[in-house]
C-alpha cells in the first residue's frame, strides 16, 4: 500500500495550482464527507495537506494517514494514531511535516519519495504552487519529524525473519539499488526495515577486512562502482577515499 501511495504522488509530479489537474484535486478533496473540520476547500488556498488527503484517498489509505487540511491538525491526528515519530531518521513513505519558523506550528507537509544516506527525497504538493520534488537533509532545521503510517503488510515478518532478509542482502542475494528495493517490496518486505538491520550488522561486525582486502575486492567489482560504491563502502563503515586510494595504486 507504501508504493499505491508513492504512486499516486509521482502521478501528480509537475501539476500546478490553478490548472486542471490541480482544481480536480481540490475537488476529490471535497467529494468525501464529512469533510475535515466542516471546510469545503478553494482553489486559492494552501493544499500540500489536501494533497496528502487525496494521495490516501486515491490509494485506499485514508485510514492509515488521515484526512484534513491544515497542516497542524495533520500533526494532532498523527500522534492520535501513534504513527508521529518525531525527527527520526526516516524511510521511504513516510510523511514529512515541517516547521518553516520553527516555532512549533506546523506549516507544510509532503511524503518522503527515498532516502539515501543522509538525504531524502520528497514528494510534495503547493511547493512554489506545484507538485514536485525536492531533496533535503534527513534532520533539516526546518523539519519538524516524521509520521509512519501503519500500512498493512502482505507478510509479516519477525525479527529473525529481518535478520535472514538483512544476511541475504549483504550477500548480494537481492541485488542492488533500486532493483534491491523492488524485489524486497514485491516480496511483501519493508525496505527501509531491511536496510536498517543490514546497516546494523554491517556496523556491528566484528570481522571487519583491512582496506586492502577491500580495495581487491573494489577491483573484483563486488563494491559496484562510482557513487553507488561509495554509498555501500560507507554503509559498511570503511572509509572511501581510504579504500579508493589503495585501488589507484594497485591499478
Amino acid at each position: 500500500m507504501k508504493q499505491k501511495v508513492l504512486n499516486s504522488a509521482r502521478s501528480y509530479l509537475g501539476t500546478w495550482q490553478g490548472d486542471n489537474r490541480h482544481k480536480a484535486l481540490i475537488d476529490q478533496y471535497n467529494a468525501v464527507k464529512p469533510l475535515p473540520v466542516g471546510y469545503p476547500m478553494k482553489y486559492t488556498d494552501d493544499w500540500c495537506a489536501a494533497f496528502v488527503t487525496v494521495m490516501g484517498d486515491i490509494a485506499g489509505a485514508s485510514k492509515y494517514i488521515g484526512r484534513e487540511c491544515g497542516v497542524q491538525r495533520f500533526k494532532t491526528i498523527f500522534k492520535q494514531k501513534g504513527i508521529w515519530q518525531g525527527l527520526v531518521q526516516p524511510i521511504s513513505g513516510d510523511v514529512v511535516v515541517f516547521d518553516w519558523q520553527k516555532n512549533g506550528w506546523a506549516d507544510h507537509i509532503g511524503f518522503v519519495e527515498k532516502v539515501e544516506g543522509n538525504t531524502i527525497t520528497t514528494i510534495e504538493g503547493n511547493t512554489s504552487k506545484q507538485v514536485t520534488r525536492r531533496t533535503y537533509p534527513w534532520n533539516d532545521w526546518r523539519i519538524a519529524g516524521y509520521a509512519r503510517p501503519q500500512y498493512p503488510s502482505k507478510q509479516k515478518t519477525s525479527n529473525s525473519s529481518i535478520q535472514e532478509l538483512a544476511n541475504e542482502v549483504i550477500r548480494g542475494d537481492w541485488g542492488d539499488g533500486d532493483e534491491r528495493k523492488s524485489r524486497l517490496e514485491k516480496a511483501g518486505h519493508d525496505d527501509g526495515v531491511v536496510q536498517q538491520e543490514v546497516n546494523r550488522l554491517l556496523q556491528g561486525s566484528s570481522k571487519r577486512k583491512s582496506n586492502e582486502t577491500i580495495a581487491q575486492e573494489v577491483i573484483q567489482g563486488k563494491w559496484n562502482d562510482g557513487d553507488k560504491r561509495k554509498e555501500l563502502l560507507t554503509e559498511a563503515g570503511y572509509n572511501y577515499e581510504e579504500v579508493q586510494k589503495i585501488v589507484n595504486q594497485l591499478m
